[in-house]
């Protein structure tokens, strides 16, 4: 199975790539948000840790689940992975051993000027994202979204400079997808 793993600070365009990807190579996308958003109204966002313990939990159960019986691939959504010294990513890698998985991370920039003008776009509340500048100002205070996992290749894409098409077509060339 090949993993594709696209992170970033939130209005990097994760889900929108994601979806042109998801168009040219038919693997199944994993929105963090169609489980996430689920989870918070379950739990309260002040219950911010619960969610996102289940949310870890149930992914991996997913790719596990997939990988073993045969899917050919997933594009998975996620905005922090440097969160405790990378502890998801490290549990993807070790949930995944032995089972044959190429994981390919795709870590998505964004000059933070974009940021703020994509964090008021309308499509942003179909799902609990950030939309407004003062919680994205803190987000980017106050969160490691830019930090790179040694142990994995990964592939950079600066998205304020090219189209989710131009930045899918990127990806599935450097990925051979």
């Amino acid at each position: 199975m090949k993993l594709i793993i696209l992170h970033g600070a939130p209005a990097t365009g994760k889900f929108t790539i994601a979806k042109e990807l998801e168009k040219k190579i038919a693997y199944k996308l994993i929105h963090i948000h169609s489980l996430y958003d689920f989870l918070e109204d379950v739990f309260g966002k002040e219950r911010y840790e619960t969610s996102l313990e289940i949310l870890n939990r149930t992914s991996l159960d997913l790719f596990k689940q997939a990988a073993q019986i045969g899917i050919p691939g997933l594009i998975y959504t996620y905005a922090e992975l440097a969160r405790d010294n990378f502890r998801f990513l490290k549990d993807i890698i070790a949930t995944l051993e032995g089972t044959k998985t190429d994981i390919f991370l795709v870590h998505l920039t964004c000059r933070q000027e974009e940021l703020h003008l994509r964090v008021a776009n309308a499509s942003r509340k179909q799902f609990a994202k950030t939309t407004n500048s003062q919680e994205l100002n803190w987000l980017l205070e106050n969160k490691d979204y830019d930090s790179i996992f040694p142990d994995l290749p990964i592939f950079e894409v600066e998205t304020a400079s090219v189209s989710a098409i131009e930045a899918s077509n990127m990806i599935v060339k450097q990925y051979e997808l």
